[in-house]
């Protein structure tokens, strides 16, 4: 379904980015935007990460794995990027018509300033962004 939104045009496509919480069930982006439109769910193997944090093989393994998992969990329509994940999401908005990108907060400092520059991106282009708490006791 497009709906039209100002002089652009919006999908009811929501995109849920799954950057370190990999897991559908408790998944509060993931519930959330299953409730607003459809759902295309997304993994970006994000280069700019902080050096001395690069995964090792064995990290590398277990993330190939554990994806390949959540994509069968997700009817094998889980996309994965590998780059700068600013970029890729909205380059995906604007090809998909994106009415908005939902993720669970990461705490990393890197992440943190990438997370702001993004929901600073998604504003410019008027897609929403929702950003969740998934990783908090309270």
């Amino acid at each position: 379904m497009i709906v039209k939104n100002g002089s652009s045009m919006k999908s009811n496509i929501i995109i849920v980015w799954f950057s370190n919480d990999l897991r559908v069930a408790d998944n509060p982006a993931l519930s959330y935007a299953s409730k607003m439109g459809q759902v295309l769910p997304v993994s970006i193997l994000d280069k700019n990460c902080s050096e001395k944090f690069q995964e090792g093989l064995g990290s590398r393994w277990w993330l190939h794995q554990s994806l390949q998992d959540l994509d069968d969990k997700l009817d094998n329509k889980f996309v994965f990027f590998k780059g700068d994940p600013e970029e890729i999401l909205i380059d995906l908005v604007k090809k998909v018509g994106a009415q908005g990108v939902c993720w669970n907060r990461s705490y990393e400092p890197w992440s943190l300033d990438s997370e702001f520059k993004i929901v600073e991106k998604l504003k410019k282009i008027d897609c929403e962004s929702m950003i969740f708490n998934g990783s908090l006791l309270w």
